[in-house]
């Protein structure tokens, strides 16, 4: 009977150890309660075996509480470092946040919309201020050797000789940027070049100031002027545009649209990297590589590019592989570009040709079967009759609602499926969004067609290019225009006031 008691009496010890382990709420946490002490005591009869027990629970209890405090500790001293950086970086940000306001306020101040003469301490400022807000001037791939540009992006391994540009500099004393057609001298570049001739005076277009021959006899140096930036570079930084900037950049490109056409030639690649930009707000159209002469392409019946302008910048007709190619592509490349003025992002982000139709016929109306004749493509009605239009939505629900009115009446005049329903770029310079800046003395038109010295239909050789290049331009004759002109009476050049 003794053994069994015993046994309950040591089950009963390692269970009151386990509980003071666990530290239950019905013991004091530095041994058993005076009432359990005493009944093992009196059922032990061992007083050391109870002191130790304590002196074990004690000894726990203290390297617990050690460990809690150094816990506590660490944890007090983490927030405190946490609560110091979080208002160091809180106070940075807010210098931040206020040097960019003013610097962007002063730098709005100091941009005159019509380009009047400024004094040197205005324009060394601009120039801060477009270092720290705009873009560089020029990307320096390699500080020693050569420098990329953007004037001309269509151009492959295009790069910027550095001791070239030094020698130029020093002998002209201004501001360029020259880039090196290496070896790809072929029809884009030499159209590009012939029009840049013809065009060049126009304010609003790039002007090519020279060309230099390289000693190795292939290659040639274009001399473009130089601008700060571009559109697109503008656009992607954000709200630095005022409306009454939009506004005058959308007049001085409709400027330089209404002078091309007016000599019968369609740019074809009109986007916002191609509209450069400088510190007064000036804008020049660049990249006429792809640019045609309309009256050359009906007389020789050249077959039409199928890659026409950035996707997002495609006219509905060229989505759709038209058989001709009219002024309308222009005009609705520049709806696309006012919409990503008003709205800051492109307006029409297609991924496809495909999705890109999609995207335009959801927030135009739908087309009419005369809208669809009127597009001269062979399978314009198919696809167009077997789209699923979805969900529709207008252009007032995608552009923000602080778009002026005038604005919004423009771009939907714009961006008319029909190309012969489009605004001509005379017609939009006369839309009351523009007419602040609208002044027929400042619009000259040319009073002929342009047309080059080589048709689109005549295929060359890179040599043979180049050396009808060289020709043409090393023997400096002042245009390309043929002897035989086509004058026409509504198209004049107008001399603009000084």
């Amino acid at each position: 009977m003794i053994e069994p008691e015993v046994e309950a009496l040591v089950s009963q010890k390692y269970e009151i150890k386990r509980r003071l382990g666990k530290g239950e709420s019905n013991f004091d946490g530095r041994g058993l309660s005076l009432a359990e002490l005493d009944t093992f005591s009196v059922e032990y009869g061992s007083q050391d075996q109870v002191d130790e027990t304590r002196h074990e629970c004690w000894e726990k209890q203290a390297r617990s509480n050690n460990q809690e405090w150094r816990f506590q500790k660490e944890k007090e001293e983490l927030i405190s470092q946490y609560t110091e950086k979080e208002k160091e970086v809180r106070s940075r940000l807010t210098n931040v946040e206020t040097k960019y306001s003013v610097m962007s306020k002063e730098l709005e101040d100091l941009q005159p919309f019509r380009a009047p003469s400024l004094q040197l301490e205005q324009r060394k400022r601009i120039k801060e201020l477009e270092k720290e807000l705009l873009v560089t001037k020029v990307w320096y791939a390699d500080q020693m050797h050569t420098i990329k540009s953007r004037f001309l992006k269509a151009k492959a391994d295009c790069e910027l000789d550095f001791q070239q540009k030094m020698q130029f500099l020093t002998k002209r004393a201004e501001e360029a940027a020259i880039l090196s057609l290496i070896q790809h001298i072929q029809q884009r570049t030499f159209r590009e070049i012939m029009f840049l001739q013809e065009f060049g005076e126009h304010p609003n277009i790039i002007k090519l100031l020279d060309v230099i021959r390289a000693q190795n006899d292939r290659d040639i140096y274009l001399v473009f002027e130089s601008m700060e930036t571009d559109l697109h570079a503008v656009i992607k930084k954000g709200n630095l545009l005022k409306d009454i900037h939009k506004c005058y950049i959308l007049y001085q490109l409709l400027k330089a649209t209404k002078f091309i056409h007016s000599g019968n030639v369609i740019h074809r690649d009109q986007k916002p990297s191609n509209v450069l930009l400088d510190a007064e707000c000036s804008v020049k159209l660049c990249d006429f590589g792809l640019a045609r002469a309309l009256r050359q392409d009906q007389d020789c019946g050249a077959a039409l590019t199928e890659y026409v302008a950035t996707r997002w910048y495609r006219a509905p007709e060229v989505l759709l592989s038209s058989r001709s190619y009219t002024k309308g592509v222009d005009m609705w490349s520049i709806g696309c570009i006012l919409g990503e003025l008003l709205l800051g992002k492109p307006l029409f982000p297609g991924t496809s040709t495909v999705d890109q139709l999609e995207r335009v016929l959801r927030v135009l109306p739908a087309p009419s079967p005369e809208d669809i004749l009127a597009l001269q493509s062979d399978y314009g009605a198919s696809v167009i009759n077997c789209w699923s239009c979805g969900q529709r939505v207008t252009l007032e629900e995608i552009l923000p609602s602080s778009t002026p009115l005038p604005a919004l009446d423009l771009l939907k005049k714009l961006l008319v499926f029909n190309p012969d329903k489009r605004l001509t770029a005379e017609e939009a310079l006369q839309h009351p969004y523009v007419e602040r800046f609208h002044c027929p003395a400042r619009e000259p038109s040319l009073d002929h067609d342009v047309v080059l010295p080589l048709g689109d239909d005549i295929q060359l050789s890179v040599a043979e290019y180049r050396n009808k290049l060289y020709e043409m331009i090393l023997e400096k004759k002042p245009s390309s225009r043929p002897e035989e002109r086509v004058p026409r009476e509504d198209a004049r050049l107008i001399q603009c006031p000084e």
